[in-house]
C-alpha cells in the first residue's frame, strides 16, 4: 500500500548532509529521484539500501580481479551503483523516520569494508596487492572512516553561535573560515572527500584503462582527504559551526 504522504525531491534535498563535490552533479539527481519512488511507494527500509550497496560493491571488486578493462568497466559501473545507493539510504532513514545509531553504524562498517575489498581487489588485478602503496591506503581508509565516524557523533549536536563565530579568527583564519562557509551555507562540503577519491581510483580511471596510474594519483588524493579530515574535524569543533568537514 503505497504511503499516503507522498514526499518530493525537495523535501529530499531538504534532508540530504553535505554534498560532495561529484555527487552533485553526477549521482543526486539520480539519487533524489529513486528515494521520492522508495519512500513513496514501497516499504524498503534503509538498513537494506545498505546492505544492497554493499553487495554492488564485493560485485564491483571481484570484477576489478581480472585486471581486464572490459571487467574495469564492469567493476567502475557497480562501485557507481554502490555510490548512488549510499546518497538514498540517509534520506530514506531521515524521511521515514527510521533513523538509528544501528544504521549509521552499519553503513559506515559496510562501506569501509566495501570499499577496502574494492581497493585489494583492484590491486591484485594490477599486481599491486603487496606494495607499501596499497598497505598505506588501507590504512588510511580505516583512519579516515574512524575519524569521520567519530566526528560525526561530536559535531552533530554542537548548534553553531553566528554571532560569535566570526570574531574567534582573524587573517588567513578569517579567510578560511569565509571560505568554508560559503560551501557550508550551500550544504556542499568544503574540500575534496573521500568519495571524491573514489571517484577517479575507483570509475574515471579504470575506465580509460590506466587503473594503475589512478592508484598512484589516488594516494596522494587520499593523504589529502586525510589530512583535511583531521584538520576540519578540530577546526570544526573550535569554531562551533557544527559542520564536518
Amino acid at each position: 500500500m503505497d504511503n499516503p504522504k507522498l514526499y518530493t525531491i525537495e523535501q529530499v534535498e531538504d534532508t540530504l548532509q553535505l554534498k560532495t563535490w561529484w555527487a552533485i552533479w553526477g549521482v543526486l539527481p539520480i539519487a533524489n529521484r529513486i528515494v521520492v519512488l522508495i519512500v513513496n511507494h514501497t516499504k524498503i527500509s534503509p538498513n537494506t539500501v545498505s546492505i544492497i550497496a554493499f553487495c554492488f560493491r564485493i560485485i564491483s571488486g571481484i570484477s576489478f580481479l581480472k585486471g581486464d578493462w572490459s571487467f574495469d568497466i564492469a567493476g567502475a559501473s557497480f562501485y557507481y551503483f554502490a555510490y548512488t545507493l549510499d546518497c538514498i539510504d540517509g534520506p530514506v532513514a531521515r524521511l521515514t523516520e527510521k533513523s538509528s545509531e544501528f544504521g549509521r553504524y552499519l553503513d559506515h562498517l559496510s562501506d569501509l569494508t566495501g570499499d577496502l575489498f574494492i581497493l585489494c581487489c583492484l590491486a591484485f588485478g594490477q599486481g599491486q596487492f603487496f606494495s607499501i602503496i596499497i598497505i598505506s591506503m588501507c590504512v588510511m581508509h580505516i583512519f579516515e572512516a574512524y575519524i569521520s565516524y567519530l566526528a560525526g557523533l561530536i559535531v552533530k549536536d554542537r548548534m553553531p553561535d553566528t554571532n560569535s563565530i566570526g570574531n574567534k579568527f582573524w587573517g588567513i583564519l578569517k579567510l578560511y573560515q569565509n571560505y568554508r562557509m560559503f560551501f557550508l551555507k550551500k550544504n556542499i562540503k568544503s574540500f575534496i572527500s573521500f568519495p571524491d577519491y573514489e571517484l577517479f581510483v575507483f570509475i574515471v580511471f579504470p575506465v580509460i584503462g590506466i587503473p594503475l596510474k589512478g592508484i598512484m594519483i589516488g594516494f596522494f588524493m587520499l593523504v589529502c582527504v586525510v589530512l583535511y579530515s583531521v584538520f576540519s574535524t578540530f577546526w570544526a569543533i573550535y569554531s562551533g559551526d557544527g559542520k564536518f568537514p
